[in-house]
């Protein structure tokens, strides 16, 4: 897409391939513009390049259970207590996306399970949804309200980074936002104490290898707390998520702020206002359908 300009022209029978858009102000073209900004973001389309990149890290189906350090096996055992806490959930308030100094902020909605499935709203002016985000596990769609224009794509755990650099896939940021923490796979454990900023302060850090690569993820702990996760590739930081503002919500743990970023100063967060967890969500809500009916 590196390259592509939006043409607003009308549209004529020698000219099928303009598409025609009607723009009756300027704060129409400022929602069709942000809907694919947010469009490209997350679902990460790159035009004629590959929407997987070769190299993404293959999540772990179990923890490691054989050769783990005693200390390693504590921190392992509460990041699975976290992962088996996570379920569904839905929740309403903003989400924040940056490149550098550009920042755009939009009031949203979203709901999701661990599976993964994935539902986000971003909302106008009257709480009305301008654009909408589906992904059921197996197919993702995005739905821009105002031009009512459908893009679809099959992916089973699509990456949402090409576009802002943040390789964070759906099924990590689906865990993140129920709680969880994604382990992906690994042959080896250990455990780091770093020193805090303040005395008494150090925190431990669960370091996860896997023969020929390498660190692939690292977990900071404050005590019982998970403050940090980062994901490696290459021997390179892929990304960050930092789950802050834990609090229960219907006895699950549920992060009320989550900040996804990578050391090129792109990511996006997620500022809840409500949160609702452990309700049964119905699997049609995920299917990449596009019906320009408001839900009741």
């Amino acid at each position: 897409m590196s390259g592509t300009r939006l043409e607003i022209r009308s549209r004529t029978r020698s000219d099928k391939k303009i598409t025609k858009v009607m723009l009756p102000d300027e704060k129409r073209m400022k929602k069709i513009y942000a809907s694919l900004v947010v469009f490209l973001v997350f679902t990460g389309l790159t035009g004629c390049s590959a929407v997987l990149r070769p190299n993404m890290l293959e999540p772990a189906m179990h923890l490691a259970e054989s050769d783990v350090p005693p200390r390693a096996a504590r921190l392992l055992q509460l990041v699975q207590e976290k992962n088996e806490q996570a379920g569904s959930f839905k929740g309403i308030g903003q989400i924040r996306l940056w490149d550098g100094n550009q920042i755009r902020t939009s009031r949203a909605a979203w709901a999701g399970t661990p599976e993964p499935r994935l539902r986000i709203e971003f909302l106008g002016l009257p709480g009305q949804p301008v654009a909408k985000f589906m992904f059921n596990g197996c197919r993702s769609v995005f739905y821009s309200c105002p031009d009512q224009q459908p893009f679809e794509r099959k992916s089973a755990n699509p990456n949402l980074g090409p576009v802002t650099g943040v390789d964070v896939t759906a099924g990590a940021l689906t865990l993140l936002l129920a709680g969880g923490i994604p382990v992906y796979a690994h042959d080896d454990v250990s455990v780091l104490t770093e020193k805090g900023a303040d005395e008494g302060s150090d925190r431990q850090v669960l370091i996860l290898k896997k023969r020929f690569f390498g660190i692939v993820e690292k977990i900071y702990f404050n005590g019982p707390a998970i403050e940090k996760v980062e994901i490696f590739q290459r021997k390179n930081t892929l990304y960050q998520a930092e789950p802050r503002d834990i609090r229960d919500v219907n006895h699950q743990p549920r992060p009320f702020f989550l900040k996804i970023s990578n050391p090129a100063g792109q990511g996006f967060s997620f500022h809840a206002d409500r949160q609702w967890a452990g309700m049964a969500l119905r699997p049609e809500m995920f299917d990449p359908v596009y019906d320009p009916v408001p839900e009741q």
